[in-house]
């Protein structure tokens, strides 16, 4: 069995020295799909972030698709990370770009791909999705499921081998909600594109999969106004 994504013991610190997660040992099979489960600060965003390389291990490793990302140098971290599909909370779309233009950014910026090209990159992603043509707005003009749709279509675009995306129900509505999970189940089984997703609540990213680890959060921490200020 090859494992495309392996924590082994991993734990990461915030900028402050703050913990962001806590030790966590789990594999996740290529072919398979995988969520974790857990309430804010319970660490979803910081294990997806090392898988790329956006954070380091403070202990333990992180190893994906063969290779520790915290060890690369630029080039090999680049080539990692076009073999992978990355979806951020809310989407992560550029403003200034409409949803289309949005969603050819990896086939122009990696493979350099020009006009016609990068149409057909569109057309073949949002076939994979099985939707209609996304229309020309910019995100602030899209609904939210507009936006995530585009969001999951530009993290497909390049056929990664690994999709993570944190969170992708986020601010949808139960039955909104319901869609981009079954949206993501009918990718897997349609390419077996491996799946590490986040998700608030393990129960309703089940239309993807049964399988969900839920991540102990952080009990200490403690927010407060500092009296005085308006």
């Amino acid at each position: 069995m090859t494992i495309a994504v392996r924590f082994s013991a991993a734990s990461c610190l915030g900028s402050a020295g703050e913990p962001l997660l806590a030790p966590l040992d789990v594999e996740l099979p290529v072919g398979e799909a995988l969520v974790l489960a857990g309430g804010g600060m319970s660490g979803k965003s910081a294990a997806l972030a090392m898988c790329v390389g956006g954070l380091t291990p403070a202990s333990g490793r992180v190893e994906v698709l063969g290779v520790e990302p915290s060890r690369l140098s630029a080039g090999p971290l680049n080539d990692l990370r076009r073999r992978i599909g990355y979806v951020p909370q809310r989407g992560g779309l550029l403003a200034n770009l409409d949803l289309r233009a949005n969603i050819a950014l990896p086939l122009r910026f990696h493979l350099g791909a020009d006009a016609r090209a990068t149409a057909a990159g569109i057309e073949r992603v949002q076939a994979l999705l099985g939707i209609e043509p996304l229309p020309a707005l910019l995100p602030a003009e899209a609904t939210l499921l507009m936006r995530q749709v585009a969001s999951i279509a530009r993290a497909l675009v390049l056929g990664p081998e690994l999709l993570l995306v944190d969170e992708p129900d986020s601010g949808l509505d139960g039955v909104a909600a319901e869609e981009i999970w079954r949206l993501l189940w009918r990718v897997q089984s349609t390419t077996g594109v491996t799946i590490l997703a986040s998700a608030a609540n393990a129960a309703a990213a089940s239309p993807l999969t049964a399988r969900a680890l839920t991540l102990v959060g952080r009990s200490d921490m403690a927010f407060r106004l500092i009296p005085g200020l308006a």
